[in-house]
């Protein structure tokens, strides 16, 4: 399922990402093509019309911030709303290039309750090392730490984790 879901957000994605122009007919496409992928994969069509129309409104009517082209502005309104779908807002998301100037109070923990950082993203974008950064940060805060490696794609991934996390005795 996850990967007729990977499959389809992909291929989707292409045609943003070879485009010559963003347009109204662009987007509409774009829209039809995700429907098609989270409905194959069984999200709630309340959902699937709730992100598409985010999805239509936010990449019509917003400005990209500065720094970031239309075509990027709109795979990041997909990514954030494909992360609510999931449970998470956008300030629970952390990124990971502010993962090193963490605070504690940033994170929300409940003391006495199990916590949980799940962390998602593109390969390359760094989360096997901030995953043990995260980490190694708890630990000197005194927080006890289980790390799970379920990244069946990349199988140097676990070893990677493994090791580092044995570096900092986790």
């Amino acid at each position: 399922m996850l990967d007729n879901l990977r499959t389809g957000l992909r291929s989707a994605l292409k045609k943003i990402v070879g485009a010559s122009d963003i347009n109204e007919e662009l987007i509409d496409s774009l829209s039809k093509d995700i429907q098609r992928s989270l409905l194959q994969s069984d999200v709630n069509v309340r959902q699937v019309l709730s992100i598409t129309k985010n999805l239509k409104e936010r990449a019509l009517n917003e400005q990209p911030p500065k720094g970031l082209t239309k075509k990027d502005h709109i795979i990041t309104i997909l990514y954030n709303e494909i992360s609510s779908l999931l449970g998470y807002s956008g300030d629970q998301i952390i990124n990971v290039e502010k993962a090193q100037s963490l605070q504690e109070d940033s994170l929300h923990f409940q003391p006495g309750k199990k916590n949980i950082i799940l962390m998602l993203g593109i390969q390359g974008s760094g989360k096997t090392t901030c995953t043990v950064k995260i980490a190694r940060w708890l630990s000197k805060h005194g927080y006890k730490i289980g790390i799970i490696g379920a990244d069946t794609w990349r199988p140097g991934a676990l070893t990677q984790l493994k090791m580092n996390c044995i570096k900092i005795k986790v």
